[in-house]
């Protein structure tokens, strides 16, 4: 499981280089695309230029590349019902994110009307409101094991703040920058955690005549 857990960490350092990458290269071919006014949605709404290839490059294998990540930092954090309860919600926002893309946003902005539309909405706000919730459960099961404490602080304050600036009421022109500034603190925090995985994983493990 060892060379598994180093897997999965990865996974979850990729996952914002992934994002991030398509979104850039997808938006420098529409000039009137705005990452301060505009959602990463909107790259791959129904009908936007490149719209498949952000979607199937960008947002997609990024919330799988999330999703796996969990059971590598589940695992790191020990059982427990915090822990399992975190690794599931960070699990479930992975998939929430990449079934966003699945069900992309068609037509005018706050249209209903089709389902799809609905869906990504769903998806969207469960994605969001699960990967702010993960950060919260780690850092209570921190808490309470003395290994872990470091990260009690760290995973409250990243939970507060991908929950607040996810779900800002009122974003105005600046709702880019929102999504962006909470999923930037979210994606902090997990790559912290699995860089942390990885050096655990690699340490190397003393021979037991070095005790002898």
């Amino acid at each position: 499981m060892k060379y598994v857990d180093i897997c999965f960490a990865i996974a979850g350092v990729a996952s914002p280089i992934v994002l991030a990458t398509a979104a850039i290269i997808i938006a420098s071919h529409r000039p009137e695309y705005s990452h301060v006014r505009n959602t990463l949605s909107e790259l791959g709404m129904v009908g936007a230029p490149d719209a498949a290839w952000m979607n199937a490059a960008g947002i997609i294998p990024a919330g799988i590349l999330v999703t796996a990540s969990a059971l590598a930092i589940y695992r790191a954090f020990g059982t427990g019902s915090w822990s399992i309860t975190g690794g599931i919600l960070l699990a479930l926002g992975g998939a929430c994110l990449a079934a966003s893309a699945l069900s992309p946003w068609r037509g005018a902005p706050m249209d209903f009307t089709p389902l799809t539309n609905k869906l990504h909405f769903i998806f969207a706000m469960a994605g969001f409101a699960a990967i702010s919730l993960a950060p919260l459960f780690f850092s209570l099961h921190a808490r309470g094991t003395a290994s872990l404490r470091n990260w009690f602080l760290p995973s409250l304050a990243a939970a507060i703040s991908v929950f607040v600036l996810g779900f800002w009421p009122i974003q105005g022109n600046y709702r880019g920058i929102f999504q962006r500034a909470s999923l930037g603190i979210f994606y902090f925090w997990l790559s912290a955690i699995c860089i942390w995985v990885l050096i655990q994983c690699l340490r190397p493990i003393r021979p037991l005549t070095t005790y002898l």
